[in-house]
């Protein structure tokens, strides 16, 4: 399976071959990414201004806006199924007992500042055919929003929260290309 990934200490940006993932748990759900966007924080990583691969690994796979179409989903998931589209949830709670956000399972206001982001910080991005993560992490988007729901993650971050130094500061999520082909007229990449 190919992907994009940088390798911070060799200062790299490269195709990559991965294993396909697997559903590991019965609330996993297995996504083919179909759109992926590219801002001005893919483009910091790329420039090794920041980015962290998972722990143990060297490369992180870059992509935090992205749509995908389910494939798969594990025995105890409700209200997905395969064929349905979805925009993943980019970033992950702390682990901290205490930040309340996290716990609530509003991430995106964690107090520690030890939350994980997909193709960001510590998790793999969505620069890649196919992915898993638990059902809790995926946004149901309607048939009718196919071709600009990738941009939906872009927006959110500055709606949300003014602490967010990347994505408050004028990222517009534009797009660029990754693997796959570009669509006709915009920068976003569609396999």
């Amino acid at each position: 399976m190919k992907a994009v990934a940088v390798d911070p200490a060799r200062r790299s940006v490269q195709l990559v071959d991965r294993p396909e993932p697997a559903l590991a748990a019965p609330t996993d759900v297995k996504v083919r990414i179909l759109d992926v966007g590219v801002c001005g924080t893919d483009r910091e990583i790329c420039g090794f201004e920041y980015g962290t691969p998972p722990a143990g690994e060297a490369q992180l796979v870059i992509g935090h806006e992205s749509l995908g179409e389910v494939v798969e989903v594990g025995a105890a998931v409700r209200g997905l199924r395969p064929g349905d589209l979805v925009v993943p949830t980019v970033r992950r709670p702390c682990a901290h007992p205490e930040c309340v956000a996290c716990r609530a399972g509003r991430q995106d206001f964690c107090y520690t500042g030890d939350f994980q982001e997909r193709g960001i910080k510590q998790r793999h991005g969505y620069m890649t055919e196919l992915v898993v993560d638990d059902v809790r992490y995926m946004n149901v988007v309607p048939r009718a929003l196919r071709d600009v729901a990738v941009l939906s993650r872009s927006r959110s971050p500055r709606r949300r929260s003014s602490r967010c130094g990347r994505c408050s500061s004028g990222c517009r999520g534009s797009s660029a290309t990754a693997p796959g082909r570009r669509r006709p007229g915009t920068g976003t990449v569609r396999s």
